[in-house]
């Protein structure tokens, strides 16, 4: 082989490795550097936030804030009434002690706003907070003080039967009607004289409940009962403004089976309330009010005092 074509040989052996040698793959070597992670727990303090609700306002501290209180009353005379011929003004005896009761606890007029509703509603009314007080000379009995709470007695009276003329079946007690199943007896809803009746025998079946003593006394003369009790001072109002003729009359010589107390009625939640009333009214018992109160209406007077009478002794 001459020394031209070994060159030309070698020359193409040279391409050809060069080739192969660009055709193989680069091999990058990386350096791998493992980092340790380390936690660390951190302690967090909570403080934990109580919500306080705010102190709820006493009775007696908002009616001293805005000088003005409301009154629960049945529209019933002459214990707690709208007097409609003198401007539509809250009169009775119960109003007319409890307003002179607050001059003496807040040292001034209290603005008194009546709220008038059936007498039995009254009590569920008071402790839904639809009035503050009830001044409808309610009795004082200790099914009641089961549910609010009484001032002391403000007055003592007797009930009264409402009869047709002539007295047929000769009723003077709850005893003659409990003796006398056909006697078809009534009173007001709600009123104590259910309970009395009950607890003189008187059956259920026999007594119809009216929403006040204006329909008893109408249930009466239509005949659809045969006597209706109430407050002697109500039912001889009723009578008095009925006048001669009506056809009904008052059952003569009532003997009561109880002596009957009366007072202002409070929420049990208001006890500071009713312990500033009870003082007040013992102020108004020394000074004449409470009897130049009592005088003011029919069928009240020096007789209707409460005297020494105190809710423990009805309700003990």
């Amino acid at each position: 082989m001459n020394t031209k074509i070994h060159t030309i040989l070698f020359g193409i052996v040279a391409i050809v490795a060069l080739a192969l040698t660009a055709c193989q793959p680069k091999v990058v070597t990386q350096e791998v550097v493992v980092t340790k992670e380390v936690q660390v727990e951190k302690k967090v303090e909570v403080t934990k936030v109580v919500e306080v609700a705010p102190e709820k306002q006493s009775t007696m501290d908002r009616i001293k804030e805005e000088g003005v209180v409301v009154v629960g009353v049945a529209n019933e005379f002459p214990y707690g009434y709208i007097d409609t011929e003198n401007d539509n003004q809250l009169k009775g005896v119960s109003p007319d002690i409890v307003r002179d009761a607050l001059k003496v606890i807040f040292g001034e007029d209290v603005v008194m706003e009546p709220v008038v509703t059936e007498f039995g509603a009254l009590i569920p009314g008071l402790n839904a907070g639809r009035f503050d007080i009830v001044t409808a000379g309610m009795y004082i009995t200790p099914k009641r003080c089961e549910a609010v709470a009484f001032g002391n007695p403000d007055y003592t009276i007797v009930d009264g039967l409402i009869v047709a003329e002539g007295n047929p079946y000769d009723l003077h007690s709850y005893a003659d009607i409990a003796a006398n199943p056909e006697v078809r007896a009534s009173t007001g809803n709600g009123y104590a004289e259910h309970d009395k009746m009950l607890n003189a025998g008187v059956s259920e079946d026999q007594i119809t409940l009216f929403p006040d003593d204006v329909s008893g006394a109408a249930g009466v003369q239509a005949g659809q009962v045969d006597v209706y009790t109430g407050t002697a001072p109500t039912v001889n109002g009723i009578l008095a403004d009925l006048g001669p003729g009506s056809g009904i009359e008052i059952a003569s010589n009532f003997v009561d089976t109880a002596p009957n107390f009366g007072g202002a009625v409070f929420r049990k939640e208001d006890a500071d309330f009713v312990d500033a009333y009870n003082a007040a009214l013992e102020q108004l018992k020394a000074d004449g009010t409470l009897a130049g109160i009592h005088a003011e209406y029919p069928g009240f007077g020096d007789f209707t005092l409460p005297g020494d009478a105190v809710l423990s002794d009805i309700c003990p």
